[in-house]
């Protein structure tokens, strides 16, 4: 298995007061990483009509 790497920047408000990502964001990284895996191997997530 090859590996992929998705770099991307902490937006300002998806963090706590102390500058803590909160835990809930890491799903949405998590979908954001395998859409960019998925677009990066030529492939699509949308259904076909």
């Amino acid at each position: 298995m090859s590996e992929f790497r998705l770099t991307r920047r902490v937006q300002f408000y998806e963090t706590d007061s102390a500058g803590i990502v909160h835990f809930s964001v890491f799903f949405r990284y998590m979908e954001e990483a395998e859409h960019a895996m998925w677009r990066a191997a030529g492939l699509s997530i949308a259904v076909p009509n």
